[in-house]
């Protein structure tokens, strides 16, 4: 009896095995959720990941981070929306009765009083609705949000190229450049751009700059970034938009990461740390 026991507990393990395996197969692997699943959904709306240019996270380590849930951890009955109170007792009512040496005196009916003339109502306008300060997303950035979704993975982690093949596809020349190199690929394929430099010497007037440079521009506007770097060490290159007053950067980086959109602030695109000199490119018309 014992042994029949046993051999449908192992029954039992070896079942559960095998479908837990089966799952992570298929929701572990073919469906597995890139860093662009999960900071980038909406087009419209800031991801909440801030980049970090010195220290960058790895591809896969969002999806490797554990989801601890505290099975212990009980909540109280004030917190738990769920929890229907209890209905309070219903009393019957008490009819009161009249008092036998009180004489019931029954009142007149009133006459009913005439009802006040309503006086005309004003004439509401019609509401206008404001337009949204966000705004739409240019068709640069539909298309470089379209190429982190669905072509990130098949360009690499360099960065001149993700920018390159957003080029491409909004109808730019598709020659290749180096990210040092952009102003050369700038001064032969544009009919007409501005470019604005920003230094770190002096960083905080510098930075106050940058801000009212990209905020003189309206929201949605595409940027494209260029950080100047002595050689042998490369240049890096990216795009960046302001939704609203955020900043939000699609980048990828040498050997470090393939092409993603994360949040970023002025303090982040002009550092020391990151290069001595970065180009602003802006109002960009193919040649």
């Amino acid at each position: 009896m014992w042994g029949i026991k046993q051999k449908s507990k192992l029954s039992i393990v070896v079942y559960l095995t095998i479908h837990v395996l089966a799952a992570t197969l298929v929701f572990g692997c073919e469906n597995r959720k890139s860093f662009y699943d999960v900071n980038g959904k909406n087009i419209d709306q800031a991801p909440m990941r801030m980049e970090n240019p010195e220290d960058p996270i790895p591809d896969m380590m969002e999806e490797e981070e554990p989801i601890v849930v505290d099975l212990d951890q009980k909540a109280s009955p004030e917190d738990d929306t769920n929890l229907i109170p209890p209905a309070p007792p219903v009393a019957e009512p008490v009819k009161e009765q009249p008092k036998k040496t009180e004489p019931v005196v029954q009142q007149k009916p009133r006459t009913p009083e005439r009802p006040a003339k309503e006086e005309p109502k004003a004439k509401t306008e019609p509401s206008v609705t404001k337009p949204s300060s966000v705004g739409e997303a240019s068709r640069f950035i539909k298309v470089a949000y379209w190429v982190v979704q669905n072509e990130a993975k098949k360009i690499g982690t360099p960065c001149n190229f993700y920018v390159s093949r957003v080029l491409e596809l909004t109808g730019y020349s598709d020659d290749g450049f180096l990210a040092n190199d952009f102003d050369i690929y700038a001064k032969k394929h544009f009919s007409s751009y501005k470019d604005e430099k920003f230094v770190t010497t002096n960083l905080q007037a510098e930075r106050l700059r940058l801000k009212r440079h990209l905020w003189s521009y309206p929201s949605r506007t595409p940027f494209i970034l260029q950080w100047e770097r002595q050689a042998p060490k490369p240049g890096h290159i990216a795009i960046v938009e302001r939704i609203g007053d955020q900043l939000v950067i699609y980048q990828a980086s040498l050997n470090r990461h393939i092409a993603r959109r994360e949040q970023t602030t002025i303090d982040r695109l002009l550092s020391a740390s990151r290069a001595p000199r970065m180009t602003v490119y802006s109002e960009y018309v193919a040649r």
